[in-house]
C-alpha cells in the first residue's frame, strides 16, 4: 500500500487464498512462518492467517510498513506466543516511531528493516537513535529490477516528456565497505543486534569467498552458467550530488 520505489516485487494484485494457505502449512515441516507481502495487515483475513498458523504450533513473524500498527492491532499482536514483529524504518518517522515503541512495550519482540540508501545512510545516527529500543536491526538492499514499472517524467509545464523503466544499479565493493563499516560503528553505542547482507557487484573481488554470507558460503546465485550477486545494491538517488555512484549492471 505504500509502493516502495525500492522493492524488487511486481505485485499483480491477486492474493494467496486462504485453503491454498492451509495447504501451504501443512506441506512441509517447519518451526516458524514468515508474513510479508506487499504489507500482510493489507489483508482483512489477516487475523484468519495467523490463526492458521497457531493451530500448528508454528511461530509467526510479520514484516510490516507499521501503517497499521495502532493500539488495538498491537495488543492482538502482543497475545500471540512467539511473534517476531519487523517493521520497516528507511526515514526518522516520529508516529511511526512511535507504533513500533507502543508494541515493544507490550512486549512484542519488535525488530527493524533499514533499507540501506543514501538517506538511510545520511540519517542513521537519527535512525538508530529512534530505534533504539529494537531487539535488533537488518541493513536491507533496495532490490527494485525494474521490471515493469514506468516512471513519469514531466517537462517544466507538467506535461509527460518521457516515460521510462529503472535501471538497476549496484554499488561497488570500495563504496559498499565503507558504508557497512560505517553503519556498524555507528551502532556499537546501541544494545540492538544488527545484520546485514554482504554483496559485491564483481565476483573477483579480492577474498569475496571468506565473506560471510547468510545465504550460505558462496554469495552468488548460478544461472545459465552465469554467476549473479544474491543482492542488489541499488541507490534511488544516482547521480545526484553527495550520493555513491553506483556500478551499472546488465541483469
Amino acid at each position: 500500500d505504500k509502493a516502495c520505489h525500492f522493492c524488487y516485487l511486481d505485485l499483480d494484485g491477486e492474493e494467496l487464498n486462504l485453503e491454498t494457505f492451509k495447504e501451504a502449512l501443512d506441506s512441509n515441516k517447519f518451526n516458524r512462518v514468515t508474513l510479508s507481502g506487499g504489507e500482510p495487515f493489507a489483508r482483512k483475513d489477516i487475523w484468519n492467517l495467523i490463526e492458521e498458523i497457531e493451530k500448528r504450533d508454528l511461530k509467526v513473524n510479520i514484516i510490516t510498513n507499521g501503517t497499521s500498527l495502532d493500539e488495538q492491532v498491537s495488543k492482538r499482536l502482543a497475545a500471540i506466543d512467539g511473534l517476531k514483529l519487523y517493521v520497516s524504518y528507511h526515514r526518522p518517522n516520529p508516529s511511526l516511531r512511535d507504533k513500533m515503541f507502543t508494541a515493544h512495550n507490550k512486549g512484542i519482540s519488535t525488530h527493524a528493516h533499514v533499507v540501506l540508501e543514501s538517506p538511510a545512510y545520511r540519517q542513521i545516527e537519527r535512525i538508530f537513535e529512534d530505534i533504539s529500543f529494537v531487539d535488533s536491526s537488518m541493513i536491507l538492499y533496495p532490490t527494485n529490477l525494474g521490471s515493469k514499472r514506468r516512471l513519469t517524467v514531466l517537462n517544466d509545464e507538467g506535461n509527460v516528456a518521457a516515460m521510462r523503466t529503472p535501471a538497476v544499479r549496484m554499488f561497488t565493493a570500495d563504496e559498499w565497505l565503507p558504508m557497512i563499516e560505517h553503519f556498524l560503528e555507528t551502532a556499537k553505542g546501541y544494545n540492538f543486534e544488527v545484520y546485514y547482507e554482504p554483496a559485491f557487484a564483481r565476483r573477483d573481488t579480492p577474498d569475496i569467498e571468506d565473506i560471510i554470507c547468510p545465504a550460505g558460503d558462496d554469495p552468488f546465485i548460478h544461472v545459465d552458467g552465469k554467476a549473479y550477486p544474491c543482492c542488489l545494491l541499488v541507490d534511488s538517488e544516482h547521480g545526484k550530488e553527495g550520493t555513491f555512484a553506483p556500478l551499472s549492471f546488465d541483469y
